[in-house]
């Protein structure tokens, strides 16, 4: 069960867009890319875990931002939700799926083509979903790992190049604000109910129950751990020849492109790709959930709720996935200071 569980709140935390943010870091860090690498990961997944224990402690999600007071804490869950949700991590997982997987593959396919029939898959499956994509998300995001595993493997005893000084000064700000944007910890509590309440249904005493869910927890940031390092690692050894004029997707690309060829970036570019989809419909079901029954008390439908954020995430999208970071930013630097109080 804690295996199953820690899948689950890998699957969560582990959004294939996440693969760019850690060889940036690496490459920006070069010889310092292991302290950008520790501050990325504990903006990261640090904060992620500490939100699944603060969750775990009080019970659920109400429990946890009702602190602040049950409107105030209505409040920044929606906003949280709204993050992760149409203004930044949807709309980031079509830029990815378009800059990691068509774009090197497919020529003369416009982003807003792109990004139309991308949200009109997601709402297909979001409206009715199915077990095709439960199914679907269960088959890739082991085969993500492998292929990742591959990489850094085969970077590891082949390294691309050597590893030169620090391009940045601020290497553990950079890696702190990039753990940022990675969205975990901000969707930590409101997403990880799904695998508390797993857990709860299986009728475990109180004891068993928190054992689970915190070694879920913990297998869950090992496994983080192995694969984020393994990537800083791989940007660092390319520090000596690219600078942050490359846009994180190239980035990813051109290290797999050395390691793996062109038949490596194809089959990347497809598993990226299937994967950001499945994410997609994934936290749209959940946002469109969570608004329509908590904040609308039903008024408003879920299908309406979902409609819009589709069209609003296609939109977003089209601003790229470099532009999409960039903008996220300052909205982070105002969302966190309080969800991280909350949690802690």
């Amino acid at each position: 069960q804690k295996i199953l569980v820690a899948g689950t709140l890998f699957g969560m935390f582990f959004g294939a867009g996440n693969t760019v943010f850690p060889p940036y870091i690496g490459m920006e860090s070069g010889t310092s890319w292991f302290t950008g690498f520790l501050m990325f990961f504990i903006g990261d997944c640090g904060l992620a875990l500490m939100g699944c224990f603060a969750l775990l402690r009080m019970g659920s999600t109400d429990a946890v931002f009702n602190r602040l007071g049950a409107t105030v804490g209505k409040i920044l869950v929606a906003i949280c939700l709204l993050c992760v949700g149409p203004f930044i991590a949807v709309p980031r997982t079509a830029a990815t799926t378009y800059e990691l997987g068509i774009a090197p593959n497919i020529s003369g396919i416009p982003t807003v083509l792109f990004s139309v029939i991308f949200f009109v898959i997601v709402l297909a499956l979001t409206i009715k979903q199915t077990a095709v994509v439960d199914i679907v998300g269960k088959i890739l995001t082991p085969l993500l790992l492998l292929g990742l595993a591959v990489i850094i493997i085969m970077g590891i005893i082949h390294p691309i190049g050597e590893i030169t000084a620090a391009q940045i000064e601020n290497v553990a700000g950079s890696g702190l604000k990039n753990g940022y944007q990675t969205l975990d910890a901000i969707g930590a509590v409101p997403t990880g109910m799904l695998a508390l309440q797993s857990i709860m249904a299986k009728n475990y005493s109180k004891k068993k129950e928190t054992a689970t869910m915190a070694g879920a927890s913990i297998v869950c940031g090992v496994l983080l751990l192995l694969v984020y390092m393994g990537l800083a690692y791989l940007g660092a050894t390319v520090s000596g020849i690219y600078t942050s004029e490359i846009g994180r997707s190239e980035l990813i690309l051109a290290i797999v492109y050395a390691i793996m060829g062109k038949a490596g970036t194809i089959i990347f570019g497809i598993v990226v790709g299937l994967a950001c989809l499945t994410t997609a419909i994934g936290l749209t079901g959940i946002v469109g959930g969570f608004f329509s029954e908590t904040i609308f008390k039903g008024k408003v439908s879920y299908k309406l709720i979902v409609i819009v954020m589709c069209v609003f995430s296609a939109v977003v999208s089209n601003l790229g996935l470099d532009r999409i970071i960039s903008i996220a930013g300052p909205i982070l630097d105002l969302v966190y200071p309080p969800v991280v109080t909350t949690i802690f």
